[in-house]
């Protein structure tokens, strides 16, 4: 049941009042995606939550947080998605560029992306009308593998 009524009488003028308490539209559903560290040059690129994504129904809104650290090489954040049906060998595509990231005003970026240092980040999307999704890492080689990689999501549902 998306919502619960509750009903009060009001006993002085004897009116039936109704209320929806937590109704579908203003829940979301928070998930880790990823929490590593070390991720191996040799295994680049990661998907999470797996290669084949996950399904963005039944919801709408997809927002991202993190911490991206790399003491001496890169990595890139992207988020991808497609409504092929075909998730093992199907097109997926970048939509990064289409989110907004509040935490420095900015939308258009084509990812996030940190060079031996850390980027904390916040993106969001609106509306993000495709049938499946997926965050792809890529950690590029400028020395040994030491690096942090935290990212949590929020969907809201529909």
């Amino acid at each position: 049941m998306s919502w619960i009524p509750h009903i009060w009488l009001d006993r002085i003028i004897k009116a039936g009042r109704v209320a929806i308490v937590n109704p579908a539209e203003e829940k979301a559903l928070p998930q880790s995606l990823v929490d590593a560290v070390d991720l191996a040059v040799a295994d680049s690129p990661f998907y999470y939550p797996s290669a084949t994504g996950a399904p963005m129904n039944p919801t709408k809104d997809l927002s991202l947080t993190g911490q991206l650290t790399d003491g001496d090489g890169v990595i890139t954040l992207t988020l991808e998605v497609t409504n092929d049906e075909d998730l093992a060998a199907g097109w997926w595509q970048p939509v990064t560029r289409g989110g907004y990231r509040p935490d420095d005003n900015t939308d258009d970026n084509v990812s996030v992306t940190v060079t031996d240092g850390t980027e904390y980040f916040a993106i969001m999307w609106d509306e993000l009308n495709f049938d499946h999704y997926r965050v792809k890492i890529v950690v590029l080689p400028d020395g040994a593998a030491t690096n942090t990689v935290i990212v949590k999501e929020r969907k809201k549902v529909r």
